[in-house]
């Protein structure tokens, strides 16, 4: 999701669909929008969702109204996305991880550019986060989904390979392997 140095670093519009649960049930659109230094997320329901009798905010600060809604965040320790979205965000270790990892690739690719907030949300496994929203592309897909059949999260049986690798992190002595590794679950699962 990382931008390309220059001008789309300086304007960017990126949209994706909220949904619900295990079924996907769509519930609205999210819109990250940065220009600049200058970042905001806007939602809207969708009109399915506000005309169904089970309608209810899957947010506390986002009302069950028609229309675009605003967040900017009020400092920078705040996050820009509405509260049950800022819940799926990685925590400290997971920022960690995946901009580590973004740094090696971006040693390869120089042209790559610096991680947005919505990059991080992104990064998230689609298994692996938490709570019951989901993120999908405006073309159908779940956002950083395992195939069919095979799974994301680290099984207990890997733990002294999750270990090893999360180790070689705080170290700052990790491999790509270790971060490849440690990119799948990149939530706080067993850690």
């Amino acid at each position: 999701m990382a931008t390309r140095a220059g001008a789309t670093a300086r304007k960017m519009k990126t949209e994706m669909d909220v949904c619900l649960g295990k079924a996907g049930t769509p519930v609205g659109k999210l819109v990250f929008v940065r220009n600049g230094p200058r970042a905001f997320t806007q939602f809207a329901y969708f009109q399915d969702w506000l005309d169904n009798n089970d309608t209810f905010n899957v947010s506390p600060d986002l009302f069950a109204t028609p229309g675009y809604q605003t967040r900017k965040p009020a400092s920078k320790e705040d996050s820009l996305f509405f509260l049950a979205l800022a819940d799926t965000e990685p925590d400290a270790w997971g920022r960690r991880v995946i901009a580590r990892a973004h740094a090696k690739r971006r040693a390869d690719d120089p042209a790559l550019g610096a991680l947005t907030e919505l990059d991080y949300l992104c990064a998230v496994d689609d298994f692996s986060r938490m709570g019951a929203l989901r993120l999908r592309s405006t073309h159908g897909t779940y956002l950083e989904s395992a195939p069919a059949g095979r799974r994301a999260t680290p099984p207990l049986l890997d733990l002294e390979k999750m270990l090893s690798a999360s180790r070689a992190v705080e170290l700052g002595e990790e491999t790509a392997e270790d971060l490849a590794y440690r990119m799948r679950p990149v939530s706080t699962v067993l850690t």
